[in-house]
């Protein structure tokens, strides 16, 4: 926009009677000469000149708006050879600009033709910008990144190496804890428990220690009762053998007492009435002790798949860690394309740059008051003769940039060896639970035969009841024969 507004102030015929080296001494020449170097100078641009393009294909200046006594200054009529594509479109009517470097440093070149009344294309205006102030700012761009990808990483390190001490550090304890239960303590206590996949998987550990600690005491007090009524069958037993022996002795002694020995017979029939009916007791005590050591079972299957559920868990922190390593592999590689972004920087500069050409024009134009913009023009020399030094600097900080994003790779690396030998601990306390789970069925199996054999107690009671009420038939049917 500032170079078109300087060919707005271009008298297009008395340019293009600009011909000859002789008309450099004209009074129009002299003035638009003179205009092009004070707008240069305000404006701060490296140089500012108008062309046109010749019958015979060649392009020449007409008015360099730098200083005559410049040794780059040139001539009216004088050749231009390098000429661009973008440039060479400006005669042919439109408008361009470019970003280059050259052995003059980083440029930004806008070019726009000049035309007639009719649209005929008389020449073309164009503007150099010196950019190395647009380089500088975007190396400060690029330490600004380099900044915040050096901060990313290092809050990664820190948090992947607190995740990793955190976990196994939980996995020793839960697996201490569970040593303790294998070896037969079912009286193990266990810390505060938190609220995440190892807390809920403790949690689930602790209800099952305190699910076999209630069935194991539950067990021993049915199994002291169990103890108690076999006793009392013992004594009663005892008591058979007794009544029988005395039954023998009446059947020895019928002659003298009949009656008796019917009475005797009436209560050893009794005494095995009380005998079944406490072995019905024991049968039905023994299958509350086996309905207790199927729950049991019950809760251990269930224990077992809590714990299949938490190691899926643990193993997908695992997965997360090594996730993370993966993620900054990816951003290491993206610190790589830093240099693609300043090129959409820079494109961006340079039409920021246009803008601040058009300033420095308004700025000409208030005269007097536009005069501190030679100040400016100073100071971006400064920062031009900077740029190479940043440039290097931003090249050292990449290289040790890199270097740091592989010593958090190589840490990571280590967070997920730790990680999977926490899966593998938690394995093994799987594979201690399933041993549990298997050592239920045997105590179930084994009770299972206790209530099989009180059975057959059972049916040797009815047995001999049965027997004994035919035999204090026949003692009475022989009372009878006998009186």
């Amino acid at each position: 926009s500032i170079v078109k507004s300087i060919v707005n102030t271009i008298d297009y015929e008395k340019f293009d009677k600009l011909q000859t080296k002789d008309d450099m001494q004209s009074e129009y020449y002299k003035e638009i000469q003179t205009h092009l170097s004070e707008v240069r100078k305000t404006t701060g641009l490296k140089y500012l000149y108008t062309m046109r393009k010749t019958k015979d294909d060649k392009y020449i200046y007409v008015v360099d708006g730098s200083s005559m006594d410049n040794k780059d200054f040139c001539s009216l009529g004088d050749e231009e050879k390098d000429i661009s594509d973008i440039q060479a479109k400006s005669f042919q009517g439109i408008t361009g600009y470019e970003f280059s470097t050259n052995n003059w440093g980083h440029l930004i070149s806008a070019y726009v033709p000049i035309k007639d009344k009719s649209g005929n294309i008389v020449g073309s205006l164009g503007a150099d910008f010196d950019a190395n102030i647009m380089a500088s700012e975007l190396n400060k761009y690029k330490t600004d990144i380099i900044i915040i990808i050096a901060a990313v990483i290092l809050i990664g390190i820190l948090i992947g190496e607190l995740l990793s001490v955190i976990l196994v550090r939980s996995i020793n304890k839960l697996k201490s804890k569970a040593e303790l239960v294998k070896e037969g303590d079912l009286t193990v206590k266990f810390d505060k428990i938190g609220n995440d996949e190892i807390g809920v998987l403790t949690q689930a550990f602790k209800d099952m220690v305190n699910n076999l600690l209630s069935i194991t005491n539950e067990i021993k007090n049915k199994t002291q009762n169990v103890v108690c009524k076999i006793d009392e069958l013992h004594v009663s037993f005892n008591e058979i053998n007794k009544s029988t022996e005395e039954i023998i002795q009446v059947i020895t002694e019928v002659s003298s007492g009949a009656l008796e020995q019917t009475n005797n017979i009436d209560e050893v029939s009794k005494s095995m009435n009380e005998v079944f009916e406490q072995v019905k007791k024991s049968v039905e005590l023994a299958n509350l002790i086996s309905n207790s050591s199927n729950q049991a079972m019950i809760n251990t299957s269930q224990a077992i798949e809590i714990f299949k559920t938490s190691i899926e868990k643990v193993v997908t922190v695992n997965n997360t860690v090594e996730n993370t390593a993966k993620i900054i592999k990816e951003l290491g590689d993206k610190s790589k394309e830093i240099t693609s972004f300043s090129e959409m920087i820079s494109q961006i500069s340079e039409q920021t740059n246009l803008l601040s050409l058009n300033a420095a024009i308004e700025a000409a134009r208030a005269g007097e008051q536009g005069k501190g913009f030679a100040v400016v023009s100073n100071e971006i020399k400064a920062l031009a003769e900077q740029s190479n030094n940043a440039s290097i600097q931003i090249s050292e900080i990449a290289s040790s940039m890199q270097e740091e994003i592989n010593s958090a790779i190589y840490a990571i690396q280590n967070g997920v060896i730790e990680a999977n030998e926490g899966v593998n601990t938690v394995t093994k306390v799987n594979s201690f639970l399933i041993e549990l789970n298997k050592s239920s069925d045997e105590a179930y199996a084994r009770v299972r035969n206790i209530i099989d054999a009180i059975n057959i107690i059972e049916d040797g009671c009815k047995y001999a009841v049965n027997k004994v009420c035919e035999f204090a038939k026949i003692s009475k049917d022989f009372n009878a024969g006998s009186q």
